[in-house]
């Protein structure tokens, strides 16, 4: 793959030092044994969700593959997806978990249907740069994905996938984007330290802007009813906004001492999990902002994706340690 773009090569060539700079997943002695682990990928997971019932987890990450797990029982994998030409950096699930979308450095979205053996149904094509973020309605009808192009990007997943529109969302790379249950409001954010929110129906323009943020947004999640947003930055901060007033910031958390990648939000806005650079996962509820309730440390290297079950008791966390991990919220 020749390189003409400098953003491009110098992400390019981030990803590759990162590659050769991971070691191998932690031994069995390393690890807690209370925790379960998922190992299998080769090289960094950079996400992870919950199907909506709890009872699967996907992952996804540099080697090219998307893992689908038992939830409870772990081991290895009960499905793994391959067809994505680089490595993998998002993935989402329809509610009723037959749809899973995944979208990659190779510039393209994938959707699969997970009750064929995960057969590939789709391949959308239109963004001009790697795509870094994507997700789905409840219903698997409507898909939103945000990329190194500056641009969003909302998809009919019906219609031989084609874009429905396209939104100039961001000054340089779109980082996140998520999509509210119903598909009529999307999230997204960027490099350039904003969080715009978008009608998926109608108009040009963002519905809202919201700044506040000093540094790059990494990381965005709504709540399914469209009303609350979370978001983390390079810098470690994480905040909660109303989506539906755009006004200031409700909540504001200094939450990492390095850069946020990952977030989640539960669907009451009320808890926030978060996964950094410093290795860490932490769960935040918005009543007690001055400490997490719960911090873990296990990840060896830095924490890519989080996820939190719709009944708010399990964590899910990929790192670039290759492992997958579920924990238990008190």
């Amino acid at each position: 793959m020749i390189c003409f773009d400098p953003r491009l090569c110098l992400f390019m060539l981030g990803t590759v030092l990162m590659m050769f700079a991971v070691p191998s997943a932690p031994a069995a002695d390393d690890v807690d044994q209370n925790v379960p682990t998922f190992t299998g990928h080769d090289y960094f997971v950079r996400t992870v969700k919950f199907s909506a019932d709890g009872k699967r987890i996907v992952s996804a990450g540099e080697d090219k593959t998307i893992r689908i797990w038992d939830a409870e029982k772990g081991g290895q994998p009960v499905m793994v997806l391959k067809g994505h030409k680089w490595g993998v950096y998002a993935v989402a699930l329809s509610k009723d978990g037959a749809r899973l979308v995944s979208c990659s450095m190779d510039e393209t979205i994938k959707m699969w249907d997970v009750n064929k053996g995960g057969k590939a149904m789709l391949t959308l094509t239109g963004h001009s740069r790697p795509v870094f973020s994507v997700a789905i309605s409840d219903d698997g009808k409507k898909i939103v994905s945000g990329s190194m192009d500056e641009s969003v990007k909302i998809w009919d997943a019906e219609k031989g996938g084609r874009a429905l529109r396209t939104f100039q969302a961001h000054t340089t790379s779109v980082y996140g984007v998520d999509i509210s249950a119903d598909g009529k409001t999307a999230v997204s954010c960027g490099y350039d330290q904003t969080i715009k929110i978008w009608d998926t129906e109608k108009g040009r323009q963002p519905i809202a802007t919201l700044t506040g943020h000093d540094a790059p947004v990494h990381a965005v999640a709504m709540t399914s009813n469209g009303k609350y947003i979370a978001s983390g930055d390079r810098n470690g901060v994480i905040k909660l906004w109303n989506a539906e007033s755009g006004e200031q910031a409700l909540v504001s958390i200094r939450a990492h001492s390095e850069p946020v990648h990952a977030i989640a939000i539960s669907d009451d806005g009320k808890t926030i999990v978060t996964g950094s650079q410093d290795k860490t996962v932490k769960v935040w509820h918005v009543s007690q902002v001055d400490q997490p309730t719960h911090t873990w440390r296990d990840h060896r290297l830095s924490v890519l994706g989080v996820d939190l079950s719709k009944d708010g008791k399990r964590v899910v966390s990929g790192s670039m340690d290759r492992s997958v991990r579920v924990w238990l919220v008190d």
